[in-house]
C-alpha cells in the first residue's frame, strides 16, 4: 500500500509540474453547440504529459473519465491528482488538466478522456428564507412552529440527500406549517409522513440522474463495448434516462429505494440504445 501511494504521488507530481511555457500552451477544451460531453486525446510519451484548459461557470458540474489507456491518468490542478476517473462542481472559471502515463513505460501510450458537464447546472444552495408563519399565531406556538419547521429541514437536507433532489424541502417546510396550524398538537413525525410524497422537484430528479447514469462506468463501459456506443451517444441515452425516471416519479412520487430502482430500472430499459 505505502508503495502504491508513493508512486501516486510521485505521479502526481510529474502531472502538475508543467513548465510555465507549458502551462500557458495548454489548448482550451471545446463543446460543441447545445452538446454536453467531449473528449481530448492524443498520445503522451513516458516522460511527457498533455495539458488542456478547461473553463467553467461556477456551480458547473463535471465528470472527466478515462476511457482508453490503461496506464493513463489526469490530475485537475487544485482538485484532484494520479486519477482515471473524477466529478467535481467548479468553483473557478478554470481548471488546468494534465494526462501522462500512471507507471512510466517504455512506449508512447495513445489516450482518449471523455469530459461531460452536467446537464443542468448544479444544485443551487438550498433556500434559508424564513418560512411564513401567520402574525395571528401566539408567540410561544410561534416559536415552537419555527423551533420544527428548522429540525425539519435540517433532517430533508443532510440525512438523505436522495430525498432532496427528488423533493423541494423549503416547500415541504410551508406544507409543514399549514399542517401543524391545523393541528397542533399533531407530533412533527407523523406531519413528516403526510407530507412526505408533496413537492416533487423535477430539475432535481433530472439533475441527480444524469449524473447517477453516466457515472455508472461499468454499464457505459459494457454499451461501448457490446453496442459500440460512443461517450456522446451515452450522454444522451443518459438524458433520457434522467427525463424518464423524473416523469415517473412526478406522476406517482414514493420515496423509497426500492421504488426509485423499479422505475430506474423501467426507465434503463425503455429509454433507446445504439443498435
Amino acid at each position: 500500500m505505502r508503495v502504491r501511494l508513493a508512486i501516486l504521488a510521485a505521479v502526481a507530481g510529474q502531472l502538475t509540474a508543467l513548465p510555465l511555457s507549458a502551462q500557458q500552451n495548454c489548448p482550451t477544451i471545446e463543446f460543441e453547440h447545445g452538446e454536453d460531453v467531449t473528449t481530448v486525446g492524443g498520445t503522451v510519451k513516458p516522460e511527457d504529459e498533455a495539458c488542456y484548459r478547461l473553463e467553467a461557470e461556477a456551480g458547473e458540474s463535471f465528470t472527466l473519465n478515462v476511457i482508453q489507456g490503461d496506464n493513463i491518468v489526469f490530475s485537475v490542478a487544485g482538485v484532484a491528482d494520479a486519477r482515471d476517473r473524477l466529478t467535481f462542481t467548479a468553483e473557478s472559471k478554470s481548471y488546468k488538466i494534465v494526462v501522462g502515463q500512471l507507471m512510466r513505460g517504455v512506449d508512447a501510450e495513445a489516450f482518449k478522456v471523455a469530459i461531460v458537464r452536467s446537464v443542468a447546472a448544479a444544485a443551487k444552495e438550498p433556500s434559508h428564507e424564513t418560512v411564513a408563519i401567520p402574525g395571528s399565531v401566539p408567540p410561544e406556538m410561534r416559536q415552537k412552529i419555527a423551533t420544527d419547521v428548522a429540525e425539519m429541514l435540517k433532517r430533508c437536507r443532510s440525512d438523505w440527500p436522495l430525498y432532496a433532489s427528488f423533493h423541494d424541502c423549503q416547500c415541504l417546510a410551508g406544507k409543514f406549517v399549514e399542517a401543524r396550524l391545523r393541528d397542533p398538537g399533531q407530533p412533527g413525525e407523523e406531519i413528516g409522513f403526510e407530507i412526505r410524497k408533496e413537492c416533487v422537484n423535477p430539475q432535481g430528479i433530472i439533475t441527480y440522474m444524469y449524473d447517477y447514469c453516466f457515472k455508472d462506468v461499468s454499464r457505459m463501459n459494457l454499451l461501448q463495448k457490446m453496442k459500440g456506443a460512443t461517450e456522446r451517444q451515452w450522454a444522451s441515452y443518459c438524458k433520457c434516462f434522467a427525463a424518464t425516471v423524473a416523469k415517473t416519479y412526478a406522476s406517482a412520487p414514493d420515496p423509497s429505494y426500492s421504488y426509485i430502482e423499479t422505475i430506474g430500472g423501467d426507465a434503463f430499459a425503455a429509454c433507446p440504445r445504439s443498435p
